[in-house]
C-alpha cells in the first residue's frame, strides 16, 4: 500500500463519496477508484460496500480508516516540524564579538534581527578578534564580528561597516589640538592598549613598525572601558575605534 493510496481511501471514508473525495484530492474519480481497488487487490479484502443508495465501510475499511487517519495526522505534524526547522525554528547561532564592537553595534543589530527572525536565538560571546577568528575556523563559533586582519584567506568575509581608528587623549592634552596626527609623534608618549588578543593591537603594532619606532606601552588590558577611564584620568593615551567615543565624555578623538 502506498501512502498516496491511503490518503485517497481516507478521503473517500471522510466524504462518504467517491466523487466528493476525488474533488477534494484534486484527482479524477477513476484514478481514485483504481487506487482503492489496488489496496483491496493487494490484501484480498473489500474496503467499501458499494451500492447505488448507500456508502458503508467494511470491517477492514473501518480498520484502515482509523489507522490511516492517525498516520496521516502524524505525517502532517512531521512535515510542519521539518518546515519549522528549515525556517530557523528555535535554532541557535553562536556569535563571537569583541567588547569594543559589542558596545557599538550589538544592541541595534539584536533589535532589528529579532524582529525579522523571532525564532532564532543568538548566543553572543565576548572575546578578542584573534580568538574569534580561531574559533570560527575550528567551528566552535558560527560567525564572528572582528576588526579585519591583513590576512583573511581562511575565512568567508563580508565587510559590514567602516570607521576610523583614532588616538584618544584627555581634554587639555597637548595632542588634543591636532586635527590629525602622525604615529611618529607618539614616540615616548605613555600608551595604554587593548592586549594582544585583540586585532587592533596587531594593527597598531604594525603601524609603529612601519614608522620605525618602538611604542611606549605602559599597560595592556582586555577592557576598553577600563582603558578609557585611565585615559580620562590622564594616566596615558590610547588608540581605539572612533565609534566608541560617541558614548564617552572628557576625551578627544584625534585622527591618525
Amino acid at each position: 500500500m502506498e501512502f498516496r493510496q491511503l490518503q485517497y481511501f481516507v478521503a473517500v471514508a471522510e466524504e462518504e463519496s467517491f466523487s466528493r473525495a476525488a474533488e477534494k484530492m484534486n484527482v479524477s474519480q477513476p484514478s481514485l477508484s483504481k487506487a482503492i481497488q489496488s489496496i483491496e487487490d493487494e490484501y484480498g479484502v473489500t474496503l467499501v460496500k458499494r451500492t447505488t443508495r448507500s456508502f458503508k465501510l467494511t470491517d477492514a475499511g473501518e480498520l484502515i480508516f482509523k489507522q490511516g487517519e492517525k498516520l496521516i495526522d502524524d505525517y502532517e505534524q512531521l512535515k510542519d516540524k521539518l518546515s519549522e526547522l528549515s525556517s530557523d525554528y528555535m535554532c541557535e547561532i553562536r556569535i563571537g564579538i569583541p567588547p569594543v564592537l559589542n558596545t557599538i553595534m550589538a544592541s541595534d543589530m539584536l533589535s532589528g534581527f529579532s524582529k525579522q527572525h523571532p525564532r532564532l536565538k543568538l548566543l553572543f560571546t565576548e572575546m578578542g578578534s584573534k580568538p574569534i577568528i580561531s574559533n570560527v575556523i575550528k567551528g566552535e563559533l558560527d560567525v564572528g564580528f572582528v576588526l579585519l586582519p591583513d590576512d583573511c584567506s581562511e575565512l568567508s568575509v563580508r565587510r559590514i561597516m567602516s570607521d576610523e581608528i583614532v588616538l584618544v587623549v584627555p581634554e587639555g592634552h597637548e595632542l588634543a589640538k591636532y586635527k590629525a596626527i602622525s604615529i611618529r609623534l607618539l614616540k615616548d608618549i605613555p600608551l595604554i592598549m587593548l592586549d594582544s588578543t585583540y586585532q587592533i593591537y596587531d594593527n597598531v603594532m604594525r603601524a609603529f613598525n612601519r614608522a620605525g619606532i618602538e611604542p611606549n606601552i605602559i599597560a595592556l588590558s582586555k577592557s576598553w572601558d577600563y582603558i578609557v577611564e585611565l585615559v580620562r584620568l590622564s594616566h596615558g593615551i590610547t588608540i581605539l575605534p572612533k565609534p566608541i567615543l560617541k558614548k564617552t565624555q572628557g576625551l578627544v578623538a584625534v585622527p591618525l
